[in-house]
Parts: C-alpha cells; sequence; structure tokens
C-alpha cells in the first residue's frame, strides 16, 4: 500500500507537465491575469478538487477524460516537433509519433512512473534555470498572441475550472492504484502541493514558456536562432506521457468496447483497431486549436459535470 501510495505521488510530477496538469498551465499562460491572482484561482481550484473528489470512476468518463488529455498533450507535443523542423517538412514529424504511439503497448508501472517524475523534475530545474539566467524571456515580445479573450472574470473562471480538472481527475479511483485502493488523504495534499508547485514554476512564466514552446518570438535579427533543445527535451517529455496515456486509453477503450459489444475481441483484430485509432489520435491532435482557450475549458467543465452526476447518481443508489 505505502509503495502504491508514493507511486501515485510521483505520478504526479509526471502528470504536472503533460496531461491534466498541462490543461492547468495552458489555462495560466493564455490568460491575462496577474499572477498573484493566477495562482489563488490555482489553489482555490485544488482546494475545491480535493473537497469534492469522489470514489466514483466510471469507464466511460475514464475513456473521455484520457482521450482529452492525450489529444491536447499530443497537441503541443507536434506543434513541438514541427517548430523544430523546416517550414516545408513539418508534416514529417507525424510519422515517428504515430509508430510510437502504436509500439506503446505496456501498462503503467511503477518505473515508468518514476520516470516520467524524473523527467519532469529535470525539465522544471532547467526550465526555471533558464528564466533566471535570461529574465528578459519573462517579458519576450511573440508573434502570437493566445490570449483569447480580454475578460477578467472568464480568464478566472477558466484557470478555475482547468485547476478543479486537473487535480479531480488526479484523485479517482483507477489512477495508478487498484480500484479497491483507498489513497490516503494526506498524500492526495502531498501529491496537490507538488503538482501546484510546478504549476508556479512554469505556468505562471507565461511569456518564457510560450516563446520557448508554443509561439514563436519575433525575430531579433537576420542571423539563425540558435536550437532550442529545452523544446526538443520537452517534446520527448510530452511524447513518453502521451505513450503512457496511450496505452492506458486503449486499454479503457477495449474494455469499454467490449462491454458494449457482449464480446472479447481477438488480439489481430485489437492491434488493427489500434492502428487506426492512434492515425485518428494524431490526425485529430494535429489539427486540435491549441490556442482556443475557450473550447478547452468547456470541454474540461463538460467532463467535470459528467463527475458530479455520476457522482450523485451513484450517491442515490
Amino acid at each position: 500500500m505505502v509503495h502504491s501510495s508514493w507511486h501515485w505521488v510521483l505520478l504526479q510530477l509526471g502528470d504536472a507537465i503533460a496531461g491534466s496538469g498541462l490543461l492547468v498551465v495552458l489555462a495560466l499562460c493564455s490568460s491575462n491575469l496577474e499572477n498573484p491572482v493566477a495562482l489563488g484561482c490555482v489553489v482555490f481550484g485544488l482546494v475545491v478538487a480535493l473537497a469534492v473528489r469522489t470514489s466514483v470512476s466510471l469507464l466511460l468518463f475514464r475513456v473521455a477524460n484520457i482521450l482529452f488529455n492525450l489529444v491536447v498533450s499530443l497537441s503541443v507535443c507536434l506543434n513541438l516537433f514541427a517548430g523544430l523542423c523546416t517550414p516545408e517538412g513539418k508534416e514529417l514529424a507525424l510519422i515517428p509519433v504515430y509508430i510510437l504511439l502504436c509500439m506503446s503497448r505496456p501498462r503503467l508501472t511503477a518505473l515508468s512512473g518514476y520516470v516520467l517524475a524524473l523527467m519532469s523534475i529535470v525539465f522544471v530545474l532547467v526550465f526555471l534555470g533558464v528564466v533566471v539566467s535570461d529574465p528578459d524571456r519573462m517579458e519576450s515580445p511573440l508573434a502570437v498572441d493566445p490570449t483569447s479573450s480580454d475578460d477578467t472574470f472568464w480568464a478566472g473562471v477558466s484557470v478555475f475550472i482547468a485547476a478543479v480538472y486537473g487535480g479531480l481527475t488526479q484523485m479517482l479511483p483507477g489512477y495508478a492504484l487498484d480500484e479497491d485502493v483507498q489513497l490516503p488523504f494526506e498524500l492526495t495534499v502531498v501529491g496537490c502541493v507538488l503538482r501546484l508547485a510546478v504549476f508556479a514554476v512554469v505556468g505562471l512564466s507565461k511569456s518564457a514558456f510560450l516563446s520557448l514552446f508554443l509561439a514563436l518570438p519575433e525575430p531579433r535579427s537576420l542571423y539563425p536562432q540558435p536550437p532550442n533543445y529545452l523544446a526538443a527535451y520537452y517534446g520527448v517529455c510530452l511524447l513518453v506521457a502521451c505513450m503512457h496515456m496511450a496505452s492506458v486509453w486503449f486499454e479503457q477503450l477495449k474494455a469499454l468496447t467490449s462491454l458494449l459489444s457482449g464480446r472479447v475481441y481477438t488480439a489481430r483484430r485489437l492491434v488493427r483497431l489500434q492502428h487506426i485509432v492512434n492515425a485518428g489520435l494524431v490526425g485529430a491532435a494535429w489539427g486540435f486549436p491549441l490556442y482556443l482557450s475557450e473550447l478547452r475549458t468547456i470541454l474540461a467543465g463538460c467532463l467535470l459535470i459528467q463527475i458530479f452526476f455520476s457522482a450523485r447518481g451513484w450517491e442515490k443508489r
């Protein structure tokens, strides 16, 4: 039990810059709120997530939850790899990503959780070092403005919903733990504090995070920019996390398909289905409107509503 619980805590760091944690980082970066106000919205969201956490984890929600996190994380990953390529050949980034997703068969293990946590810690430390060594990066001009709304209230609501979603989905049963294992409340709080620290370091940097990974900075000179090794490393972190999410999501999808059809699919049909589904995932991630923060907020809110209604229905039973 202790081993599984601390494994769960380590996974909080692994998912802080990918999956549902990435949604919180994107919400912070795309908002026009001051840093103290934005951090307050995140803290309030995590507190609400702790207060409304439930023991219900329906199969349909797990499928939709992992799918949403996977598409957003994969979209950022492809955006990074495409930015590292020349404009004429950026579509070639789809090929290795698709192949690696199809190769991701094993489920999450203790070792994979440690690897994800270690990669995330290294990324946060290096990113913090880059920001400290280059303070101007915090105010770097961007060629693309990711802020989709100037309404302060909507920006606060978006960050709050993303924080509730990012915190609550990690507390549901079935996340790297057995269904019958009840996670101690103290470890749940520790996981939230660790994720909050990552959000404060990465998400509140805004221009630094965006100029390094998502939005192209304005050209400062006619000379070529130096290689963005940190972006390449972050892309690898996202790709590893996406491989794990794809494995878990396909297992959940297989269980849901068997439940709806009433039969178990053969190995050959499952492999064929996996290739088709992964092709759809890569295509959806490539075309996902990454800069529409309203769309991410609405989808996260719909999933939260599904959690609340599922929990109320389960309690009435």
